[in-house]
């Protein structure tokens, strides 16, 4: 409180994922060990609606390009060297880079997309889609080894962008409610949609890279500041800013990071163990809204009420009540 005239408010709302194998579980989350192994960019038109339009503006892809950063262990040293960054780009003017939407299921509406009449941009309108897919192991990279996955887009239109990965690793018991295959396999453990800020056919016209991180989701906030009160001459004020940070982490943990509580269950020293991996995740923060896709989730609003004009009329009736009395009566 600001004597009479201000209250002040202040929220703060966390919710994260504590691991029991973690030496150390904070605030912003932690992940699972669950690398994977093949990652997939689904593009869609984000208002199908307007294929039946003259122009349809849908998701047109120029290319994709995907950095992965792996180390190297040595179990004797217990030393990590940073090797070269790997990239694998994927062009639009290549046949057999984005194809139907067929993983992990075939999608009924895809037609796989087309190239667009200027022969640069990947193009998907109304209810078609296409893929665009990061295999590790034709790569040549073990998913173990990989600290971050960074994917760069260069595209225009609206567009509607899922992200998902996959990884062998990511089983549950049958009998458990999470949703799985008959071999217990969880089919979409991470998933992520990037869209188009509005939909306005002259501001998609323009080209832009968009760049992505690639994590699991660990933890997100939510913190908000709020103003209520009446200020002299300006009325009564109500207002209200909030901001949601969102935490992830590329899901490879290491085992120097775990608590040796299943050391009898997985043998640590042992390659097929998933339970640890060669080295720890990036963790970041990640950012997605605004118009380039690369901001904090955030909202405002002010609330202004004005009492001027019923103060200027009680003025004036005491003022010609004044008058009133003042007069001498005849």
């Amino acid at each position: 409180m600001l004597g009479d005239i201000l209250r002040f408010g202040f929220t703060y709302v966390n919710i994260h994922k504590e691991h029991p194998q973690r030496e150390d579980n904070p605030w912003t989350g932690t992940v699972a060990n669950t690398p994977p192994e093949t990652i997939v960019l689904v593009f869609r038109d984000n208002s199908p609606e307007d294929y039946l339009s003259e122009k349809p503006n849908g998701a047109k892809v120029k290319w994709v390009k995907f950095e992965i950063q792996t180390y190297n262990y040595d179990p004797e040293t217990k030393i990590r060297t940073k090797n070269q960054l790997k990239v694998v780009e994927k062009f639009a003017t290549d046949a057999a880079a984005f194809g139907p939407t067929t993983f992990p299921v075939d999608d009924p509406y895809t037609q796989g997309g087309y190239l667009d009449e200027s022969g640069a941009y990947w193009t998907a309108d109304g209810f078609d889609s296409f893929q665009c897919v990061l295999d590790m192991e034709e790569a040549g990279i073990d998913p173990r080894t990989v600290e971050s996955v960074t994917i760069k887009m260069k595209l225009k239109g609206d567009y509607w962008i899922e992200v998902l990965g996959y990884s062998s690793k990511n089983l549950g018991a049958l009998e458990d409610a999470w949703p799985k295959d008959e071999t217990g396999l969880i089919p979409m453990p991470f998933r992520d949609v990037i869209e188009a800020p509005g939909n306005d056919l002259k501001d998609q016209k323009t080209a832009k890279t968009i760049t992505y991180e690639y994590g699991a989701a660990r933890g997100a906030s939510l913190w908000g500041l709020d103003i209520e009160g009446s200020i002299p001459y300006l009325g009564y004020v109500q207002a209200q800013y909030a901001v949601n940070p969102k935490y992830k982490q590329y899901p490879t943990i290491s085992k120097d990071t775990i608590g040796y509580s299943q050391l009898t269950a997985d043998n640590p020293d042992d390659p097929s163990a998933r339970t640890f991996s060669e080295v720890d995740g990036e963790a970041f923060e990640s950012k997605l809204a605004g118009d380039d896709n690369d901001g904090r989730d955030k909202a405002w609003f002010i609330n202004l009420k004005q009492r001027r004009g019923k103060v200027c009329a009680i003025n004036a009736q005491l003022r010609r009540r004044r008058e009133l009395v003042r007069r001498p009566q005849r």
